[in-house]
């Protein structure tokens, strides 16, 4: 499962889906980082990564988020995406290259790489042009 909070202009459900990696995917959807949390609570074992927006509502930011899971499992793999730059928000540890960062906008294509990158997966096949 991948925990994905913050993806309100992305039209994610939680739903299980096939996706160009040829990996079935449950995507689990957050409204903020304190239903994030919920989520966690609920489904912790199954979730593997962590996609966050870097700024959400109600007072628990995504580098917030990331810190309680990663203090409760270290091996969670995580992905920050933002549409400020990292400079804006303070954040130029997202430079790291350890660190996965998504600035949006972005597309689905984008995501994928970004997961596959993270999960050690092999990459999608790149779309062809007709």
């Amino acid at each position: 499962a991948y925990l994905l909070p913050g993806l309100r202009d992305l039209s994610f459900t939680p739903r299980r889906r096939r996706t160009a990696l040829d990996i079935p995917l449950v995507w689990l959807e957050a409204e903020d980082g304190l239903d994030a949390l919920k989520l966690w609570a609920q489904h912790h074992r199954e979730i593997k990564l962590l996609f966050t927006d870097m700024v959400m509502p109600n007072g628990l930011s995504g580098r917030g988020l990331a810190e309680k899971l990663l203090a409760e499992r270290p091996e969670l793999k995580v992905i920050y995406a933002s549409g400020y730059s990292a400079e804006t928000i303070g954040a130029e540890w997202l430079h790291s290259p350890d660190i996965e960062f998504l600035q949006k906008p972005y597309t689905g294509a984008a995501i994928l790489r970004s997961v596959a990158a993270s999960l050690a997966l092999p990459a999608p096949a790149p779309a062809h042009a007709p």
